[in-house]
């Protein structure tokens, strides 16, 4: 067998279509897969969004979907809609209709975790040509445990909390049907494939940018103001309280022209975080804007801060943010091993040991650092590995496995 012509369907949760990131690691990655023309490419790229049928009354959905078509306009957009009531009626019904639509090619369905790949089961047994692709993008049931202020180091450990144990199960279940799978690092790959023994075909795409989002001015300002950024949210594994704002503060003993910019979706959390440290109202700033304006935010940043601790989630973790911080031109600091990304490719990230070392003398040579880097360097350092982090290069790598799944028999 030697299939040449398919198709591409993202599938995506309801639960997941109000993360902020989905824009650009679903709907953003879909639309350059449409654009990229090859031997390789599908005939027909769409993104179908599996939900609740009240949904469709949803003001708050209808508005997000209204703004994702005008942004992609030659994206189909599908919505499998059903009612828990009535065992999911339509959704079957719609999901064997809009396949049809696509033809008799083998259709690649990448689905966006692995929850919704059992409900799609019955498609393989109109048209057994089609794969699934489980794209894992962390380690969910060792994040379960971690809201919950419990850290598990391995998988031994997690396997040992019933609850954990249980999603892992569930996680296995749902790869038993999947032809591939694609993990953001390769320490998700290998933990994922030693907790489930999914021996299929599996691949590492870590979460890539857009080419256009990359800034083209490597010009920083001129000013002695050293602005130190923060982007993400308030989760524990962010560890904001107990290690990225401690080590902000040591910069802004050692240095008065520190400042210090917040760009999260969760300003009101975040501040009551900050006041534990009474800093004064000039020395930070809190922004909460849409996901396509973060690098206007960015821009002006001198560094960006991905300082986490040792625990299985962060150790299996490639944080988005990383490609962010790198296309805006803003290199990165990172706790040792845990950006998910390799130093010696990427020379906007700088490593440091966090984890037993003093902070005040990390954060004393981070600044020797900054003061004796120039702007444009550290820019330019920050761009040429954010080029290296394009879903126009990382889309080539996932054709490549689609193919070896559609050939296997």
């Amino acid at each position: 067998m030697n299939v040449k012509n398919y198709n591409l369907v993202h599938v995506l949760s309801y639960q997941e279509y109000r993360t902020p990131l989905v824009r650009v690691q679903l709907f953003e990655q879909a639309a350059i897969q449409q654009s990229i023309k090859g031997e390789d490419s599908p005939r027909v790229v769409e993104v179908w969004i599996v939900v609740p049928f009240r949904v469709y009354w949803d003001s708050y959905f209808n508005s997000y979907l209204k703004d994702l078509r005008i942004t992609f306009p030659s994206l189909p957009i599908r919505i499998l809609g059903g009612a828990d009531r009535l065992a999911n009626f339509p959704q079957t019904q719609l999901m064997f209709y809009f396949r049809k639509s696509l033809g008799q090619s083998p259709v690649i369905f990448h689905f966006r975790g692995d929850d919704l790949i059992s409900q799609f089961l019955k498609i393989k047994s109109n048209y057994p040509q089609d794969r699934f692709v489980a794209d894992i993008r962390g380690l969910w049931p060792a994040e379960f445990l971690l809201n919950k202020n419990k850290v598990v180091f391995n998988e031994k450990e997690l396997l040992t909390d019933p609850s954990a144990a249980l999603l892992v199960s569930q996680m296995n279940q749902n790869l038993n049907y999947a032809d591939g799978l694609s993990t953001v690092s390769a320490e998700l790959g290998r933990v994922i494939k030693k907790l489930s023994g999914f021996e299929k075909n599996s691949w590492t795409v870590p979460c890539a940018i857009p080419e256009n989002s990359i800034s083209t001015n490597t010009s920083k300002n001129s000013s002695d103001q050293l602005l130190i950024g923060y982007l993400g949210g308030t989760a524990p594994y962010q560890h904001l309280p107990d290690l990225v704002l401690p080590f902000m503060d040591c910069l802004i003993r050692l240095n008065s022209q520190v400042k210090l910019r917040f760009i999260t979706h969760q300003p009101d959390e975040l501040r009551k975080i900050i006041s534990r440290f009474a800093w004064e109202e000039e020395k930070f700033e809190i922004f909460s804007v849409d996901q396509k304006l973060v690098q206007n935010y960015l821009k002006d940043v001198d560094l960006g801060l991905l300082i986490r601790k040792r625990n299985l989630v962060n150790q299996v973790a490639q944080p988005v943010k990383v490609g962010e911080y790198l296309a805006a031109g803003v290199p990165v600091l990172a706790q040792t091993d845990l950006s998910g990304l390799s130093i010696s490719d990427h020379p906007g990230i700088l490593e440091k040991e966090f984890e037993g070392n003093p902070m005040e003398k990390i954060a004393e040579e981070i600044l020797s650092w900054l003061s004796t880097t120039s702007r444009n360097q550290r820019s330019l350092l920050a761009v040429e590995s954010a080029k290296k982090l394009t879903w126009e290069q990382m889309i080539s790598r996932h054709r490549y496995h689609y193919h070896q799944i559609l050939n296997q028999n």
